[in-house]
């Protein structure tokens, strides 16, 4: 039966899930979903191809917004997650100080504020925390940091930008409160608490209780889907080693294989 057939005939009893301040929900895929319950948010691991095309590259993405969630959760899996208090957040709420905006743009030129940082710079030059923030800031609230020279929209931030958070010890960039959300780049302060269905009413996404069985039949029918069209012996690796995860995931929850 086809997912949104079953969205349609489930009987809506949307779960109720109050969020702490430090928990989030992320959205993902089935056989992703399985990596994760089984090792945890990581960047860096062999069969991992997800969380390198968001807007800050590499990074957990987290949100408040079970409808954020949704828009990346193709598989239609929700994790509630739990982010580290020892978290350090670049905080995104389009306030700047003009001040250091008009400044920056005075002693690098314009492409600071609209270009890649690295090339607006001289190598021995880094920015300040407080300027980095209010840049930052400045150029969300125009769209300038997705904008290149030729008016052409980019789909992520520079990796420029990127090397200015690290030089700051930031570990996380967004906004707690805001339904976009935050991107994480160190896994480790991300802890997955559970696992969701995700599902309608009406209009109105909530979630609810994981089927178990639904979500081990759905993954081995994307495993199978997906081993029918591997052309190459890494994708057909990374298959078995989903299915092993799979087999494990059926004996421990005595779902007959």
């Amino acid at each position: 039966m086809k997912r949104m057939e079953r969205h349609r005939k489930y009987r809506m009893n949307p779960l109720k899930d109050i969020l702490a301040d430090n928990e989030f929900y992320h959205g993902t895929t089935d056989y992703k979903a399985i990596q994760i319950l089984y090792e945890g948010f990581r960047l860096k691991r062999k069969y991992c191809y997800w969380g390198r095309s968001g807007m800050f590259k590499e990074g957990i993405y987290l949100t408040k917004s079970i409808g954020v969630a949704e828009m990346f959760a193709y598989g239609d899996i929700v994790f509630k997650c739990r982010l580290s208090d020892k978290t350090s957040i670049l905080r995104i709420d389009e306030k700047y100080d003009y001040k250091i905006i008009t400044s920056l743009k005075h002693e690098f030129g314009r492409n600071i504020l609209t270009g890649d940082i690295s090339k607006a710079m001289p190598a021995n030059k880094h920015l300040t925390k407080k300027e980095l923030i209010n840049l930052l800031n400045y150029r969300f609230h125009k769209d300038f940091w997705r904008q290149n020279k030729k008016g052409e929209w980019c789909s992520e931030i520079s990796p420029s930008i990127r090397h200015q958070l690290k030089l700051h010890k930031y570990d996380a960039i967004g906004n707690t409160e805001n339904e976009a959300g935050i991107a994480v780049f160190n896994p480790a302060f991300v802890k997955p608490l559970k696992m969701f269905h995700f599902g309608y009413n009406g209009t109105r996404p909530f979630l609810r209780k994981l089927d178990k069985r639904e979500f081990a039949s759905d993954l081995a029918q994307m495993i199978s889907e997906l081993m029918e069209c591997c052309d190459n012996e890494n994708e057909r690796e990374e298959m078995e080693y989903i299915e092993s995860l799979l087999q494990r995931y059926r004996q421990e929850n005595f779902i007959e294989i």
